[in-house]
């Protein structure tokens, strides 16, 4: 392989890397990606000296204000060395204060594919497809079809991820005839993903109609509790002040009775 000699490797930075990036350059800010959150992660597979990260970086510069953590992978580690070194002169001299994070890994794409557990932004493969032989490209596909469909579920979008399934299914298909199992297991999976997120809204439905019923149970017994116990509290208060008034004659004759003797004893009456 040509990265594993160095008058090749050397041709190609010189060359053909440098050539990749006038093109990427020209090509990356007429493609819409879409909305990339603030916090992302890119994968490129077969990334070499990081070619796609380092156009990236040149031609889509409002991407630079996000934080966004690069997983580049190949077989070959000195070029991923050569182009993440390549990467952070470029930051320094151009945008210090660019916050992307650059993880190389040498391994090949399908053990990569198989490790990657977060939601994933951008996938990118320049000169892999072209490189590999018809079962690999297959095999590279159906991962990277399956990340995207997690991806997809991940964000709540799960009729989008059936029907991105039921899409790519037949081309598939056609190119390999044995994957149909693959994709009838996938799918099933995705199916069953819809079906449980139909359910659990059903459910969640059932309950907060239960629950809205016991409330309004609650609340109607409250109410009633509330106008028995304010119709008893009046008809306390009123017993209370007839008591009182009662209480206050009776207290005001013995007084009267009480001034008007004393009156006959001072007049000796």
């Amino acid at each position: 392989p040509y990265w594993t000699n160095q008058r090749l490797l050397s041709a190609y930075f010189h060359y053909f890397m440098v050539w990749n990036l006038i093109r990427l350059c020209r090509l990356f800010p007429k493609l819409d990606f879409g909305t990339i959150p603030q916090k992302a992660n890119f994968i490129d597979l077969g990334s070499g000296p990081l070619t796609i990260p380092l156009a990236l970086f040149l031609s889509k510069k409002e991407l630079r204000q996000k934080d966004i953590t690069f997983i580049c992978t190949d077989i070959a580690p000195q070029p991923l060395h050569i182009g993440k070194n390549l990467f952070e002169k470029l930051r320094q001299k151009l945008a210090p204060e660019c916050t992307w994070k650059i993880q190389t890994f040498r391994a090949p794409n399908h053990k990569i594919l198989r490790q990657i557990h977060s939601p994933v932004s951008l996938l990118t493969m320049g000169n892999v497809l072209n490189e590999s032989d018809e079962r690999k490209k297959i095999s590279s596909f159906e991962q990277i079809r399956q990340i995207y469909a997690d991806k997809l579920v991940s964000e709540g979008k799960d009729k989008e991820a059936e029907a991105y399934l039921q899409e790519v299914a037949p081309v598939v298909a056609a190119k390999d005839p044995s994957a149909t199992s693959v994709l009838d297991k996938i799918k099933a999976e995705a199916d069953s993903v819809v079906g449980d997120a139909s359910d659990a809204v059903k459910a969640a439905g059932d309950s907060v109609a239960s629950a809205a019923n016991a409330v309004g149970d609650a609340v109607s017994d409250k109410v009633d509790a509330a106008k028995d116990a304010a119709s008893q509290a009046a008809d306390d208060a009123k017993a209370k002040a007839a008591k009182a008034a009662d209480d206050a004659k009776t207290k005001a004759a013995d007084a009267a009775q009480q001034a008007a003797d004393k009156v006959k004893n001072a007049l000796g009456k």
